[in-house]
């Protein structure tokens, strides 16, 4: 998806002018979002070379997921690159504080981040905004659907302190208002942060007034149970995070190789 876009949007440039085209590159490759940034810059090395016999000529910074350093490097990336197009940022905030440069200059820009609220409502500046990824929205109405078909009635929510998870925590009360599941807790982090156990324990706190409301209405033990969130079940699921964390990386991982008779290599 994100090579057919960017390959569109190159084709057309390539289609009036004959010079080199110049994209320019910010990825999150350090900092809080690097374990997202660094398979991006990695797909950079993969996107093509020429459009239409033109050579294509990429430019990459890392704005180290910091929102004033992305628009630092857009600003040097339009202003002393002349870039033809913008792809970034990886993360909703840096993406949306791009937009105003953006626009300012009419530079197509292609953002790697899923906030719905990056491309809309359009407008004037948005229309020079693209982005690859499904939005958050589309994410959470399947997330809440589930839910509702499991019989969840509350859910308690714990989310970045940033744009994003502005975007998160306000598609999903959009969400589970529809599916009549309520938000019993709201709680935020910065993503630098070591530790969520606080925000945690209160939520903990939160299922525990469940817990008591749901014996006051007469569920069954086992219901209750499937409702139980206390320190056991918390450790339980950080602690299987950790695990899929401690998984070797697949990424450039070759499984099967094999050449058709063509001379065609395939790798999976």
């Amino acid at each position: 998806m994100k090579k057919t876009i960017l390959a569109t949007l190159l084709s057309a440039l390539a289609a009036t002018a004959m010079a080199d085209i110049n994209v320019g590159v910010t990825l999150s490759a350090t900092g809080p979002a690097a374990s997202l940034g660094i398979p991006e810059k990695n797909t950079i090395d993969l996107l093509p070379k020429t459009i239409a016999g033109q050579k294509v000529n990429y430019i990459v910074l890392d704005d180290a997921s910091d929102t004033t350093t992305a628009v630092k490097n857009a600003r040097k990336l339009i202003g002393e690159n002349r870039v033809d197009v913008i792809i970034g940022s990886t993360t909703t905030p840096n993406s949306l504080a791009m937009i105003d440069v953006a626009a300012e200059s009419e530079t197509p820009m292609i953002a790697l981040a899923a906030s719905a609220r990056i491309v809309e409502p359009m407008d004037d500046k948005k229309k020079w905004v693209f982005k690859t990824p499904q939005n958050d929205s589309l994410m959470a109405d399947a997330i809440v659907g589930h839910m509702k078909a499991q019989g969840v009635k509350t859910v308690g929510y714990v989310g970045f302190n940033d744009a994003y998870g502005e975007g998160w925590l306000g598609e999903m009360k959009r969400a589970t208002a529809a599916a009549g599941i309520k938000i019993v807790a709201e709680e935020k982090y910065n993503r630098s942060d070591a530790s969520v156990t606080g925000q945690v324990l209160k939520l903990v706190a939160a299922n525990a007034d469940d817990l008591a409301r749901g014996r006051d209405s007469g569920l069954s033990e086992g219901l209750l149970d499937r409702l139980r969130l206390d320190d056991a079940r918390v450790h339980a699921l950080a602690s299987a995070v950790r695990d899929v964390a401690l998984l070797p990386d697949p990424v450039g991982r070759v499984l099967d190789e094999r050449t058709l008779a063509n001379g065609v290599s395939l790798q999976k």
